[in-house]
């Protein structure tokens, strides 16, 4: 009785070993921009708007929740052009 893997090329095993890895390593240098991004937010919010430290808590989870929206949107588009620029070099 054979394995399922034993009906997969050993290449093709290969191939989805290192794809699977790209993509695990994309995920985490996303994950790093986010955290930067939202940190970055923060902190410009907090230097250019003292007074934030006397709002009530629903407006500082509104601006935390807009915060992580920016910073979602940005990691996404940053990924969409970093991809871009990657097909556009390989043409």
């Amino acid at each position: 009785m054979s394995t399922p893997s034993s009906d997969i090329p050993e290449s093709d095993l290969w191939d989805l070993d290192a794809a699977f890895n790209a993509a695990q390593d994309e995920i985490a240098t996303n994950d790093l921009v986010f955290q930067a991004t939202e940190k970055a937010l923060g902190e410009i919010a907090r230097r250019f708007y003292p007074g934030i430290a006397n709002w009530e808590p629903e407006q500082l989870k509104r601006l935390a929740d807009r915060i992580c929206r920016a910073s979602h949107t940005y990691c996404i588009d940053l990924c969409n052009l970093d991809f871009a620029s990657a097909e556009a070099k390989r043409q």
